[in-house]
C-alpha cells in the first residue's frame, strides 16, 4: 500500500513538472504589450515647439515636418502659420485628434498623411484657415466645430474602417465653409453638413454609404462626382434652400437624390443614371412633422434607373419644370412633333399609392 501510494505521488510531481511551463508558455504568448504613451506636440502661441526636440523645423511662419511622427498629436496654437508635412506621416494609436486647431484663424495645414486617430482634423472655433493636399485614413477624418470661412481643398480621404465614419462633418453653427475638389473613399458618410450656407463642389466620391448628407440651409452642393455609393446625395433633418445643380451621380446607387425631410429646395442639371431610383420623395408611411414640398426638379437627366421617381406621402406640392422645360427621361414614350425639344405629352409616374402624376407641372 505504502508503495502505491508513493508510486501515485511520483506521478503527480512528474505531471506538474512537466505541464506548468506549458501553462506559463500559453499565458505569456496571448499576452499584448500596451502601446507606448502618446506624445502631444504643441506650436505655441510664441512660435515655439513643445517638446523642442520634435522634428519639425521652423523658416519664419512656416513649420516643416522633416521626420514621421508616430504615435503623436499636434495642437497648432499659433494663428497665421503654415504647417507643411512634407510627406511625412502622422501616425496614432486611434484615440485623439491627429491635428487639433482650437480658436485658430489663417492656418494652413499641408501635404500630411495622417493616420489611425479618430479624428485627422478637428477645428474648433476657428476661421480661416486652409486643409489642403493631405491624406487622411482615420474612422472621422475632418471635424469643424462653430468654425466658419475654413476651405478644405485637394485632400484623399479613405475611411478607417470601410463603409463607415465620415469624410468631412460640418457640424451647426458652422458656415461658409468650402469643401472642393476632395477624393472621398469607402466612407460612411461622405460629407455631413449640419450648418448653413456652406459649398460642396468638384469632389469625387467613389463606393461608400451616403455621399452628401445636408441638414442645414442654403448650401450649395454642385458638380460633384459619385460612383458606386449606397446613395448620392441625401436632404433630411428640414434642410431647406439649398441648391444641388450639376452632379453626376452614377453606378450602383441605391438612391440617387434622397428628399426625406426639406423643402424649397432646388435640383437642375444633374446626371442621375442606374440607380434603383433616381429621386426619393418622403417615406412610405406618413409623417405629418416632416414636410417635403414646394422643391423644383429641372434639366436634369433621369437615365436606366430602375424607378426613375419615387414619391411616399408627400404633398403634391413639388414641381418637376421651371415654368419653360422639365427634365429628360430615357425611358419617356412621347413624341416631339415640333422639335423644340420638349414632349408633346406629359411624363406619367405612378405614386407608391394607386395614383398617377403628371410631370408637366406638379407631383
Amino acid at each position: 500500500m505504502k508503495k502505491t501510494v508513493s508510486n501515485s505521488v511520483l506521478l503527480f510531481t512528474l505531471f506538474l513538472v512537466y505541464t506548468s511551463p506549458l501553462f506559463v508558455d500559453v499565458a505569456t504568448s496571448n499576452l499584448i504589450p500596451a502601446p507606448p504613451p502618446t506624445v502631444h506636440v504643441y506650436i505655441r502661441a510664441d512660435g515655439t515647439i513643445d517638446p523642442a526636440t520634435t522634428p519639425i523645423e521652423i523658416f519664419g511662419d512656416v513649420y516643416v515636418f522633416a521626420d514621421n511622427l508616430l504615435n503623436h498629436t499636434l495642437e497648432v496654437q499659433r494663428d497665421n502659420i503654415v504647417v507643411d508635412g512634407a510627406g511625412f506621416t502622422l501616425k496614432g494609436v486611434d484615440v485623439n485628434a491627429g491635428v487639433t486647431l482650437s480658436g485658430r484663424r489663417n492656418v494652413t495645414v499641408k501635404n500630411l498623411n495622417i493616420r489611425n486617430y479618430l479624428v485627422s482634423v478637428r477645428l474648433q472655433q476657428s476661421s480661416n484657415n486652409v486643409i489642403s493636399d493631405n491624406s487622411m485614413i482615420t474612422f472621422m477624418n475632418v471635424i469643424l466645430d462653430s468654425s466658419s470661412n475654413n476651405q478644405i481643398t485637394g485632400n484623399n480621404i479613405t475611411s478607417q474602417d470601410m463603409g463607415y465614419g465620415f469624410g468631412v462633418r460640418v457640424n451647426s453653427g458652422s458656415s461658409k465653409n468650402t469643401i472642393l475638389g476632395n477624393s472621398f473613399i469607402d466612407t460612411g458618410i461622405g460629407v455631413r453638413v449640419e450648418g448653413g450656407d456652406n459649398l460642396i463642389s468638384e469632389n469625387h466620391f467613389i463606393r461608400g454609404g451616403t455621399n452628401v448628407l445636408v441638414w442645414g440651409n442654403y448650401s450649395i452642393i454642385s458638380k460633384n462626382n459619385m460612383v458606386d455609393g449606397r446613395d448620392g446625395i441625401s436632404i433630411t433633418g428640414s434642410g431647406s434652400h439649398n441648391t444641388i445643380f450639376g452632379n453626376n451621380i452614377t453606378g450602383k446607387s441605391k438612391c440617387g437624390i434622397m428628399l426625406y425631410y426639406g423643402s424649397s429646395n432646388t435640383f437642375y442639371e444633374n446626371y442621375l443614371a442606374n440607380s434603383a431610383f433616381g429621386v426619393k420623395l418622403g417615406f412610405d408611411r406618413e409623417y405629418p412633422d416632416r414636410k417635403v414640398e414646394n422643391n423644383v426638379f429641372y434639366h436634369n437627366n433621369f437615365v436606366n434607373n430602375i424607378q426613375d421617381v419615387s414619391i411616399g406621402c408627400v404633398p403634391d406640392t413639388n414641381f418637376w419644370n421651371n415654368g419653360k422645360k422639365g427634365n429628360y427621361w430615357s425611358n419617356y414614350n412621347g413624341t416631339d412633333n415640333d422639335g423644340d425639344g420638349v414632349g408633346d405629352t406629359p411624363y406619367i409616374i405612378r405614386r407608391e399609392q394607386p395614383r398617377q402624376l403628371s410631370f408637366d407641372g406638379t407631383s
